[in-house]
């Protein structure tokens, strides 16, 4: 197959992070939860960790292909380093 026919994501394990408004955060190809509150919801990537902080934060939907996280988002860090550890 051709080189390039597809997007990064689909072809490696990079996450594709999806924000609409600042209400949903979705996150496609994570590595799981690392923590998680009402105020700051973390997971797992290859490439370290998202941490999605904001108030009233709950999962929609959870599962090993997708995170769906609704809430008043208020920031989306990315942290480098394995397993996403602090």
């Amino acid at each position: 197959m051709e080189r390039g026919v597809f997007p990064r994501e689909v072809t490696t394990d990079t996450p594709r992070i999806t924000v609409t408004g600042r209400e949903q955060v979705r996150v496609e190809q994570h590595g799981g939860l690392t923590s998680f509150s009402p105020e700051e919801i973390v997971l797992r990537t290859a490439g370290g960790a998202i941490a999605i902080q904001g108030e009233a934060l709950r999962f929609s939907a959870y599962s090993a292909a997708e995170a769906v996280i609704l809430g008043h988002i208020s920031r989306i860090t990315l942290r480098e380093g394995s397993g996403g550890e602090r």
